[in-house]
């Protein structure tokens, strides 16, 4: 299994890098919040919404899957889910894909 772990900015698809756009087209399952959700789900069939604190239990209950992504809003490394789920996953290959900066 691999993580990625993808900054979809405010929840835009024109706000998402390209290589994030891909990674989530090409990952078996994607694990978002409702305000992402709504926004990026025609990107991949197997786009599923959670509350934050599930995000954990999702992906071992889908840990069978090859790639698994976790949209973010905002910055992956700022007041980001990515800490945790690296911390969590800490055997697993995790790859953190940042979005286009606010800065």
């Amino acid at each position: 299994m691999k993580i990625k772990i993808i900054g979809a900015g405010v929840g835009d698809e024109k706000f998402l890098t390209q290589y994030g756009k891909m990674a989530i087209l090409q990952s078996d399952f994607v694990i978002t919040t409702d305000r992402l959700f709504g926004k990026l789900k025609h990107l991949n069939k197997n786009t599923v919404s959670a509350e934050i604190m599930s995000f954990q239990s999702l992906i071992k209950e889908n840990s069978h899957l090859g790639t698994i992504a976790v949209l973010a809003s905002g910055d992956v490394g700022f007041y980001s889910i990515a800490k945790s789920l690296k911390n969590a996953f800490a055997d697993t290959d995790v790859e953190l894909i940042s979005g286009i900066s606010s800065l």
